[in-house]
Order: C-alpha cells, then sequence, then structure tokens
C-alpha cells in the first residue's frame, strides 16, 4: 500500500481537505503505524506543494535541490511513494523550511504544529516585509 491508498480520495493527497477512508479512522486498526506515517506525510506533502506555490517554484529545479528527480518529487506530494528521512532533509534544504517541525506526534495521532498550516501565510508576510524594505 501507498500513501494515498488509506485516503477515501487519493487526488486529494497532499491537501489539508484530504480524509481517511472510514475503515482507517479507528485508532487500534493493524496499520496503525502506516495509516500514521501517510498523515505525516500528507501534512509534509501540503506544505512542500504550500512553499513551491507561494515561492513561484519550478518542481524539477526544486527536486533537483533536493536531490531527487522530479518524477519521485511528484509521486511523494501525490502519496504515490513512501517519503524517506533523506526526502524530508533534502526537501527541507531545497525549500528553506524545516519539514521535520511542519508535524509532531503526540501518542497516536498526529497532531499538526501551530506552524504547519500558517506556512504560506508565514512566506507572504516574510516576503512583503523584505519588499517593503527601504533602502536609503
Amino acid at each position: 500500500m501507498q500513501p494515498q491508498d488509506f485516503y477515501a480520495s487519493p487526488q486529494l493527497f497532499g491537501d489539508i481537505s484530504a480524509r481517511l477512508k472510514p475503515e482507517y479512522e479507528t485508532a487500534q486498526h493493524e496499520l496503525q503505524h502506516k495509516i500514521v506515517a501517510a498523515k505525516l506525510q500528507n501534512i509534509i506533502a501540503y506544505s512542500v506543494n504550500s512553499v513551491i506555490k507561494v515561492d513561484g517554484r519550478i518542481r524539477s529545479k526544486t527536486a533537483q535541490n533536493a536531490g531527487m528527480d522530479s518524477k519521485r518529487l511528484y509521486r511523494l506530494l501525490n502519496g504515490q511513494a513512501w517519503l524517506k528521512l533523506s526526502d524530508i532533509t533534502g526537501l527541507s534544504k531545497a525549500l528553506g523550511v524545516n519539514l521535520v517541525s511542519v508535524a509532531e506526534y503526540q501518542g497516536k495521532q498526529p497532531v499538526t504544529s501551530h506552524n504547519s498550516f500558517g506556512l504560506q501565510t508565514e512566506r507572504t508576510q516574510l516576503r512583503k516585509s523584505h519588499t517593503n524594505q527601504r533602502v536609503d
């Protein structure tokens, strides 16, 4: 099974509106470790997509800077391949974002960090503050 296979609408993987299939929502499911990993990857995919969109980046260049080919990046962001730690560190470096802190794991349910979905707003505010600075 791939991460997107746990979701009711696999094409929504990497979006905050993506929801698990009902059979995977129970806390005692035998695949709980994979379900949690899929949820975390969904949050990370959303964050990566947000940064790429806000910064107007090119996906193929982002993939190259992260040390992977563009096909792998596509598959990761769409839940068609499992994310590895080396992917997270490569993407963090390429995007200038600490993707490790995007999601926090507490107990049996992933909890999104206070910053994970505010990433787009925070980066936009940073960009505006740099644009509005005067050079005298």
